[in-house]
Parts: C-alpha cells; structure tokens; sequence
C-alpha cells in the first residue's frame, strides 16, 4: 500500500497509473472525470479470465457475462 500511495504522488497530474502483478495488470484511478470516462466507454466489454472461475458458481448472468450477452441484461435492468 505504501507503494500505491507513492505512486499517487509521482502521478498526481495524470491522475492515472498501471503497474503489473504478475501477468495482470492493474489499472489505478483516482480523479472522478477519469474513472466517468473509463466506465462510460462502450468499447472493452470482455471480462478478465478470472471471471471464467465464477461461472460454475454464478452461471453467465450480469455479473460474469460480456458483450450482447451483459448489455441486454444491463439494459433489462
């Protein structure tokens, strides 16, 4: 946590950083504009493969669907 919190410094102007955990990569956000912007864009509907692990649990509803399959039942909601 010391680390993130240091890097909101370094990055304090762009208000937006990544760092890598392993293979994943994880995205930090913090200024509200950037985070509309990220979750008000259509264009990356696919879920990350961790989602996959949920779906014997969860089935393909809207929480680990993605594409057609999640935006008709967003908009159902």
């Amino acid at each position: 946590m010391d680390s993130i919190s240091g890097y909101t410094v370094v990055y304090r102007k762009e208000k937006i950083f990544r760092i890598w955990l392993s293979w994943e990569p994880l995205v930090f956000l913090w200024n509200p504009e950037t985070v509309e912007r990220v979750l008000s864009n259509n264009f990356l509907l696919e879920k990350s493969t961790q989602y996959k692990f949920l779906h014997p649990w969860l089935g393909t509803g809207l929480l680990t669907s993605d594409g057609p399959k999640w935006r008709t039942r967003r908009k159902l909601l």
